[in-house]
């Protein structure tokens, strides 16, 4: 009878949702499980229950087989691309009046990349229990709003003009995707050409100089200092080219996780500014 009803349930789209509400003057606490449709109607449900939900979770989500197995150390940190599409739907639905955190809720279907949209959805689970919706991206643990999002956000906030802030930060990205689509345009040659060099070198120190050093050693000959450094480097590459490779994912990874963060920001921004730029 019950694996009826929850036929039934799931054919009328109806999902169980689990919550946790406090109480208008934050006295009373309480959790459970309700059923709706979407997150609107669960939201609903809770306030006539006399409370604010703090948290809100689809039980039916990421269970079973309709779980999804994500690695967090591989997944793929949203673009600035994915940061101005966010911008531009948010600033169009809170021009249009719709209240913040069903803007969030409507946006956060929509993002593509899993980050993102878990970040997003932390947000406007905090804009739920009464934080702004830029301490909410500040309080974010990967650090993953740029801070010019972050700081437009909260004047937007202060001064009551949120989605023109939220406007000027979509077009701020836009500019910068397109910036960067051009200079990868210019560079899509030259750095083919450097990694096919990079990987005949590669190939030409693991295969070819080793029949040198052994060919060199049987005649018993002294090398001069450029062979004798190209012998050396062919001796140390089955170990070294690994090595750097690693080490060169290891600091993108690092660097995609940790380069809004004020200690890399300190010393990147002052650089970055200071380099030669052609593009005015």
């Amino acid at each position: 009878m019950a694996r009826e009803q929850a036929q039934v349930a799931f054919q009328n789209g109806t999902k169980k949702w689990r919550y946790k509400g406090v109480s208008a003057d934050g006295r009373t606490k309480q959790k459970g499980v309700i059923e709706a449709q979407t997150r609107d109607q669960a939201i609903d449900r809770v306030n006539k229950l006399g409370l604010i939900p703090t948290e809100l979770v689809d039980v039916n989500a990421g269970t079973g087989l309709n779980t999804n197995i994500e690695i967090k150390a591989f997944e793929k940190y949203p673009s600035k691309k994915d940061f101005a599409v966010m911008s531009r739907q948010l600033a169009t639905m809170v021009a249009a009046g719709v209240s913040l955190i069903r803007a969030l809720n409507i946006v956060t279907e929509q993002i593509g990349n899993v980050k993102l949209r878990n970040a997003v959805r932390d947000c406007m689970q905090q804009v739920e229990a009464g934080s702004s919706f830029s301490e909410a991206m500040d309080n974010n643990p990967d650090h993953l709003f740029p801070p010019i999002m972050t700081n437009m956000v909260r004047a937007g906030e202060t001064g009551g003009f949120l989605d023109k802030s939220l406007i000027t930060v979509a077009d701020s990205f836009e500019a910068d995707v397109r910036l960067q689509g051009q200079i990868k345009g210019a560079l899509a040659y030259p750095v083919v050409v450097l990694g096919i060099a990079v990987l005949l070198v590669g190939v030409m120190l693991l295969t070819i100089v080793p029949m040198f050093d052994s060919m060199y050693a049987s005649m018993g000959a002294e090398l001069p200092w450029v062979t004798q450094i190209m012998v050396d480097m062919g001796k140390a590459a089955p170990v070294g080219i690994p090595v750097i490779i690693v080490c060169a994912v290891a600091f993108v990874m690092f660097w995609k996780r940790n380069r809004n963060k004020d200690i890399i920001r300190t010393w990147w921004d002052p650089f970055t500014l200071k380099a030669p730029c052609s593009a005015n």
